[in-house]
């Protein structure tokens, strides 16, 4: 059990671990968003099949880092166009939960006793 202060980043895997280039699984966004009720200033970070599209879906539930090695390494217009679309993505989805600067501009310690089950 973590005790109170001690977690600065949660990852939460979006897949099941292993290799690269795997579904998103949308059900794993439940945790996401409990663990961003509880935890409003945490690094949360999830991991896997991460895209323009789920993107979207991971920072309105509370993720404020994503991790999408195959879908930028992997995409046609290049590295650069996809962190480009990668951020579109995000920012779009922040609209209706909060602007990119209060989700860069809150982030510290989770203060809240976090209880592992």
């Amino acid at each position: 059990m973590a005790q109170r202060g001690e977690l600065d980043m949660v990852l939460i895997m979006t897949v099941d671990p292993g290799f690269g280039g795997q579904t998103f699984q949308s059900q794993v966004l439940g945790k996401v968003r409990q663990l961003r009720a509880a935890c409003p200033r945490l690094l949360l970070q999830v991991d896997g099949g991460v895209n323009g599209k789920t993107a979207v879906k991971a920072v309105a539930a509370g993720a404020n880092v994503l991790v999408a090695g195959t879908f930028l390494y992997g995409h046609p217009e290049g590295l650069a166009a996809g962190v480009a679309q990668l951020r579109r993505a995000a920012v779009s989805a922040t609209a209706s939960t909060a602007t990119a600067a209060e989700m860069r501009g809150t982030v510290g310690p989770c203060d809240e006793c976090v209880h592992a089950e």
